[in-house]
């Protein structure tokens, strides 16, 4: 026991040097040598792991072509004792060409509609009721223009209109001799 006054100390005596310090550095040095290694030896592994993975792969991708090619040899076979056409890949199997296209022709007198066309000026009340005496005279006088009515309508209503109802009604007059009934669901 220590005497009055006297403070009894762990550490070295005043003035002396301190082994604790550089133990506990010479410690932390081999803790990290010891992580140093222990992840140089982890990233090893994943390297083996990796490399036993792709060898498999090529071995398994190596047993696939050589069940196609035996598959398709048993095909051949098969076929030739059959009678029938080798198959498809096969060595002995004839080139298979292309079919020539086949080129539709429409009639001379038959006539796709117009796509449709999309404008606010077309489902106003001045276009409907253009569309209403347009359509059955197109439909009566020139059944191939019929198609057209919605751009004749935007000629008159449209957002560029370059010409009036009476002009395109002049204009269909002189184009087909007939005068444009302007009321025609009338009896």
């Amino acid at each position: 026991m220590a005497p009055i006054g006297v403070r009894a100390t762990t550490g070295p005596p005043c003035g002396g040097s301190n082994d604790t310090g550089a133990r506990d550095s010479s410690n932390a040095l081999r803790l990290s040598t010891s992580g140093a290694v222990l992840a140089a030896a982890a990233a090893e592994d994943v390297e083996k792991e990796k490399a036993a993975h792709i060898e498999a792969m090529e071995r398994k991708e190596a047993e696939l072509v050589a069940e196609v090619a035996a598959l398709t040899s048993r095909l051949a076979a098969l076929a030739r004792k059959e009678n029938m056409p080798p198959p498809r890949g096969s060595a002995t199997a004839p080139a298979i060409e292309p079919a020539p296209p086949v080129v539709l022709e429409a009639p001379a007198t038959a006539r796709l509609p117009a796509p449709p066309v999309h404008d606010k000026a077309l489902s106003g009340g001045r276009a409907k009721l253009l569309r209403s005496i347009l359509t059955p005279y197109l439909n009566k006088h020139a059944p191939d223009e019929a198609n057209n009515v919605d751009a004749m309508i935007l000629r008159v209503v449209g957002r560029e209109a370059d010409l009036t109802e009476e002009e395109l009604f002049e204009d269909l007059e002189v184009a087909y001799g007939v005068r444009v009934d302007l009321d025609p669901h009338e009896p």
